[in-house]
């Protein structure tokens, strides 16, 4: 628990620490999610070309990248996302930042939001929304897991590995075609326009599908259903599985589950606008104290209680000798 205190008054507020997984994480992810959605729905992202309503141009995709469980172990393929090397290991590291790389030299200047999720198993399949200066052309696709919006320009599919050729090989020999892919070479990737009214698998858009296990809360929702596990991979619950593997992997190689950075909040128009008064600031009246654990605080509401009773604990006298019972 964190302790808060108004200078003023002298009174203590105590506010649960914000922990990967808790209801205080849920929350602040869940008021962030909000605000991306605010800015992408009054943001123009994807317009339609000509007279066809199944072809435009967007300035948005998310891509989605997975990691060959044939080559790479569970924790390679967590440790391979982190950005710098891993002492006293020869893994390689920093492969968003080489994806990153690949996608600027075919679609030109770019911003990206990165969360690195997991997938049922515990190996990641991070999803990245990458904001183009530059808009692309996108069909929508009617396949078995339903509409999509796919990039229809045959240079570019052949760029980011998705022209027909290399994906019927995928479908023969996909360790082949990850090997000839040119932008990403450690499993499969996938791309799609956004295009804004469409759906992404069970979510409304892109970026509530991308925040979908960052907003659930464990402790909370799940608590009781967590209690009696020995080990991730009892838990029955697909979806809470794939979030606890989630923040246990993040945790575990010091991983920020979602990053992005000033550009994005530009691109977006996220930014507040500057104040034109510098001195025009109001300092708060609370101020930070200390962190104390949870039965510390425990015991201080249980101390607060019992001197909020001590009034009601002494007997008040009666000068009737035979008092009527209670009833």
């Amino acid at each position: 628990m964190i302790v808060f205190q108004d200078m003023k008054t002298r009174e203590k507020v105590y506010s649960p620490v914000c922990r990967r997984g808790n209801r205080q994480y849920a929350m602040k992810k869940a008021r962030q999610r909000d605000l991306f959605l605010e800015a992408f729905r009054t943001k123009e992202l994807d317009r339609q070309i000509g007279s066809n309503p199944n072809v435009r141009e967007t300035c948005a995709l998310l891509i989605t990248v997975t990691f060959d469980k044939k080559r790479y172990t569970m924790e390679e393929a967590w440790g391979m996302l982190s950005s710098t090397e891993i002492p006293e290991s020869n893994l390689k590291t920093g492969v968003l930042n080489n994806l990153t790389a690949n996608l600027r030299d075919i679609f030109g200047p770019l911003c990206k939001i990165t969360v690195k999720e997991a997938q049922e198993d515990g190996y990641p399949a991070p999803h990245l929304i990458v904001l183009l200066d530059n808009p692309t052309t996108v069909r929508l696709h009617r396949g078995k897991g339903g509409q999509s919006w796919r990039i229809s320009d045959p240079r570019t599919l052949r760029r980011i590995g998705k022209d027909p050729a290399l994906r019927r090989l995928s479908r023969i020999r996909h360790a082949d075609a990850i090997s000839l892919n040119p932008i990403w070479k450690y499993g499969f990737i996938d791309v799609q326009g956004i295009v804004k009214g469409y759906r992404f698998k069970n979510r409304k858009d892109a970026v509530s599908y991308a925040y979908k296990y960052l907003t659930k809360s464990l402790t909370d929702d799940h608590g009781r259903e967590l209690e009696g596990l020995d080990s991730i991979s009892e838990c029955s619950t697909k979806s809470l599985r794939i979030s606890l593997w989630g923040h246990l992997c993040n945790k575990s190689y010091s991983l920020r589950d979602i990053t992005y950075g000033r550009k994005v909040k530009e691109f977006l128009g996220m930014l507040p606008a500057e104040s034109i008064d510098k001195d025009d600031t109001v300092e708060s009246r609370w101020t930070f104290m200390r962190t104390i654990p949870s039965f510390v605080y425990e015991k201080i509401v249980m101390w607060n209680a019992r001197k909020m009773l001590r009034p009601f604990r002494s007997t008040p006298k009666t000068s009737d000798t035979n008092p009527l019972p209670y009833l």
